[in-house]
């Protein structure tokens, strides 16, 4: 087939700039796109004009539909022929197999990616705007939010399936245990919800195997992948995992889990990582330590001084000598006579060290080896992968199942998979064509 679209484009004397000869060529290479997509519709559709039914050429036209399809060059109305079979005697609309793949949306697939990552990236409202501007055409914030949740949800799934694949048959490569070490840090962020008054919880994971110098003052992580979902510890500890072993958690010599202590994150460790040496983080420790000495000094040079002591301790993993000190702080509240009992904050930190003693470190021998011995890594994946999208705006709330779509979407943008996904996707369609 050869077509020859022949088109005469009146420019302007007044023509004064660049951003003026952008204007009059994008606009009207996107109506020459339109003009063409309809064109080679029809053309096609002559070529395909049989019963969708039992494949005979012997049909009659009985009109025709149009389909308002939005392409990556602006709104398209597309003629659906429909014919009645003289052989079988059914109706049918020839091309309709084309537009099935497109799902609910009447988008193509290229407008269907754009439209998620904006989603994904920006408030809805936002999305919106900076849409209309990429393909000259309004699309509303509704769509972009059903189109990003759809997609979401398949992503989500998809993770879900391959995280659960990886479980059921481990990948245990031979040849000699990796020297390098892999870092796997969890942390949990809590939104605002439509379902729950109280909100939900983001369940955060962040897996990498070192930290590289990348400027005078500034470091990143080394081979980072993200995991999340808003659908429990279970869930993130099988994502974890998969992504662990992207990297080759079962060849790695050095394995770590930092967390802030929540018990969730203990039950992954046990479930997904039990071999890993499991570190307390500082500054969630430190702080608790202060906030308990708060609630007990009210001199401000005693509780400066208090605080040094028990950091200096804490650093050098003497968690028996920080419990010395608290306890006896404690005892202190509860003999000053007239009923005086220990104060919460002061009993929650002890618990809270005590607790975790086992997993309070030499902080300042890790860090003399180049280890991480704080979760800044995942309290950074916090802010990246919910708070940019998710708390962008005063009173923003969400509902979970939407919530989690776009999350996935983040994380598969944040993981640098959104290229193989989509391309996936497009082959997955092209073999059932």
């Amino acid at each position: 087939m050869r077509i020859t679209i022949t088109r005469t484009i009146d420019v302007p004397d007044d023509l004064g700039s660049v951003n003026a000869l952008e204007t009059l060529v994008r606009e009207t290479g996107f109506t020459l796109m339109r003009e063409l997509a309809g064109t080679l519709w029809q053309r096609l559709q002559e070529q395909h004009l049989g019963c969708s039914h039992c494949g005979s050429q012997d049909v009659e036209r009985r009109g025709h539909k149009d389909y308002r399809l939005l392409t990556a060059f602006g709104s398209v109305v597309l003629p659906r022929q429909r014919v009645k079979c003289r052989a079988c005697g059914a109706f049918s609309q020839p091309m309709d197999d084309w537009l099935k793949e497109l799902g609910d949306h009447r988008a193509t697939w290229l407008v269907q990616e754009l439209t998620s990552l904006a989603g994904a990236s920006w408030p809805f409202g936002d999305a919106e705007v900076i849409v209309e501007r990429m393909l000259l055409h309004a699309v509303s914030h509704e769509q972009i939010r059903r189109v990003a949740s759809a997609e979401g949800a398949l992503v989500a799934n998809e993770f879900e399936a391959e995280a659960q694949a990886v479980l059921d048959a481990p990948v245990f490569e031979e040849g000699e245990e990796d020297a390098g070490g892999l870092n796997v840090v969890l942390d949990g962020d809590w939104i605002n919800s439509r379902d729950n008054p109280k909100g939900m919880e983001a369940k955060i994971g962040v897996v990498y195997s070192g930290v590289e110098q990348i400027g005078r003052e500034r470091r990143r992580l080394v081979n980072r992948r993200y995991a999340a979902t808003l659908n429990g510890a279970e869930l993130l500890g099988k994502l974890v995992y998969a992504q662990a072993s992207k990297l080759g958690v079962e060849r790695i010599g050095r394995l770590r889990l930092l967390g802030d202590g929540a018990r969730w994150i203990d039950t992954v460790g046990d479930e997904h990582f039990a071999r890993a040496k499991r570190i307390l983080d500082l500054w969630h420790l430190e702080r608790q330590v202060r906030r308990g000495l708060r609630a007990v000094i009210d001199d401000h040079e005693e509780l400066t001084r208090q605080r040094a002591q028990l950091s200096q301790l804490l650093r050098r993993g003497q968690a028996d000598e920080v419990l010395t000190v608290l306890r006896g702080l404690a005892a202190q509240q509860t003999s000053a006579g007239d009923g005086a009992a220990m104060p919460k904050e002061l009993s929650a930190t002890i618990t809270y060290v005590a607790g975790h003693r086992q997993v309070i470190v030499d902080y300042e021998a890790e860090q003399a080896a180049g280890e991480h011995v704080g979760s800044g890594a995942v309290e950074k994946a916090g802010d990246i992968v919910v708070n940019r999208r998710f708390k962008g705006r005063r009173g923003m709330r969400w509902w979970r199942a939407n919530a989690d779509g776009i999350l996935a979407l983040r994380i598969l943008h944040l993981n640098r998979d959104w290229d193989a996904y989509w391309q996936k996707r497009r082959n997955r369609a092209s073999k059932a064509a």
